[in-house]
């Protein structure tokens, strides 16, 4: 699982709220579950997606904030980078809803590309510290969210971690994506993240 903590200002106090100001540059807010008027949770998670169903993360996520009482601590902030699918939207919502933890769901109406809805969900979040997701993964085991809401208390400047991959099967089909044939044989030498 790619991740990153990073810490930044959060909105300042004379806008209404996170991306208050909507404009072509800004993604449209599609759903909110709690959060208006509560105190600024300590850690934002923000998962930008493309036609990944990011479902089984916000399940998976949810457990652990039960599991721990950490759900006043953090908030979800989902963008949307264009999928344009209302199935996969409404199932989103509904997920969110039944989660824990105040979440927000954001949309761009075209897809935008990785760093524009990086950028987006970083604008959005109203913690002092952001753990930037996949929504295509889920956590390696059940104190993830635990391990990083130690990191966002301990206040440090920032704080990276990386993906767990299981198996020869899934090294496999991510050097065959990532290489270049000639690199093929030892592929897991050459794989790297883009995430950061």
């Amino acid at each position: 699982m790619n991740t990153s903590l990073d810490k930044h200002d959060p909105p300042s106090a004379s806008r209404s709220g996170p991306l208050s100001v909507r404009n072509e540059q800004e993604p449209r807010l599609v759903s909110r579950r709690n959060g208006r008027g509560a105190a600024a949770p300590r850690l934002t998670l923000a998962i930008p997606f493309l036609a990944d169903d990011p479902r089984g993360l916000i399940a998976a996520l949810d457990a652990q904030a039960r599991a721990c009482g950490a759900a006043t601590d953090l908030e979800i902030v989902l963008l949307d980078d264009g999928s344009a699918a209302p199935d996969l939207t409404r199932n989103v919502v509904n997920a969110l809803n039944a989660a824990s933890f105040p979440a927000r769901l954001y949309a761009f109406d075209v897809n935008r590309g990785r760093s524009a809805a990086r950028n987006a969900l970083a604008r959005a979040a109203r913690a002092a510290y952001v753990l930037f997701l996949d929504a295509d993964v889920t956590p390696a085991d059940g104190q993830f969210l635990t391990r990083w809401l130690a990191e966002a208390r301990a206040a440090p400047a920032a704080a990276f971690g990386g993906y767990v991959a299981e198996g020869d099967a899934l090294d496999a089909a991510l050097a065959a994506r990532a290489c270049p044939p000639a690199r093929r044989r030892d592929a897991w030498r050459h794989v790297y993240t883009t995430n950061l």
